[in-house]
């Protein structure tokens, strides 16, 4: 009887630790929207009076919301991790499907991760050591004409590179989507935790994953942002 009272206030705790998890997720989101979206919802000029804190609300919710999330992660994985799976007494549909889900949230986790440490760090690496371009030290429109296998226009008076091409074309949209696909993968460990997976470890580990990528990429943007003075 103690041991099942026990179990219950563990998975008690974990609910209110996902929760916790889940809304640090949702305000680092409205965060990254609002600096997105933010200067078209507040548009200063002629009739609008700038409030100089909605500026920092983006930033100030992608803080609030990553700690949210970092705390709610630690408090799932501690609540979670020794706590057995209850019997699958009922439902072995619903069962089978949430077991399904936290293995295949796991996979996309992984992929997610490796993908933003490629683009983040070794894709730089391999750029810096691509050989030189023909009109490095003539950088002059007349020097990319003449050279149409190297540079391709994208702008009156704008040169694309083969590294830039690649950055642009394959580098930039990986780097876009590996953060909604670890939150994503990290939602259906989530659900699947919820669902009473018999994996529960590893929808927890997708959650881990997921969690951390999600962090260390928005980490490092408040980090350009506050540090770098980026905009």
């Amino acid at each position: 009887m103690y041991m099942r009272s026990a179990t219950s206030k563990e998975q008690s705790q974990g609910v209110r630790w996902l929760v916790l998890w889940i809304v640090g997720a949702a305000t680092a989101a409205i965060g990254v929207l609002l600096l997105y979206v933010g200067p078209n919802l507040m548009p200063v000029g002629k009739g609008f009076v700038p409030v100089p804190f909605l500026a920092q609300a983006p930033l100030a919710l992608l803080a609030l919301g990553m700690v949210s999330f970092v705390v709610g992660a630690v408090g799932i994985v501690r609540s979670l991790w020794r706590t057995p799976a209850s019997p699958a007494q009922s439902q072995p549909v619903g069962r089978r499907s949430a077991d399904a889900a936290a293995l295949g949230a796991l996979i996309v986790a992984i992929v997610a991760l490796m993908t933003a440490i490629l683009t983040q760090f070794v894709w730089p690496t391999i750029a810096s050591t691509m050989r030189a371009g023909p009109c490095d030290q003539d950088p002059t429109v007349a020097c990319f004409v003449a050279h149409p296998d190297y540079y391709q226009e994208t702008a009156p008076g704008g040169y694309s590179t083969p590294v830039s091409r690649i950055g642009d074309n394959i580098v930039t949209p990986a780097v876009l989507a590996s953060w909604p696909t670890a939150l994503a993968a990290a939602l259906v460990g989530v659900v699947a935790l919820v669902k009473e997976t018999r994996r529960r470890r590893v929808a927890i580990l997708a959650m881990i994953l997921g969690s951390l990528t999600v962090l260390s990429m928005v980490a490092g943007y408040l980090a350009f942002l506050v540090l770098g003075g980026g905009d």
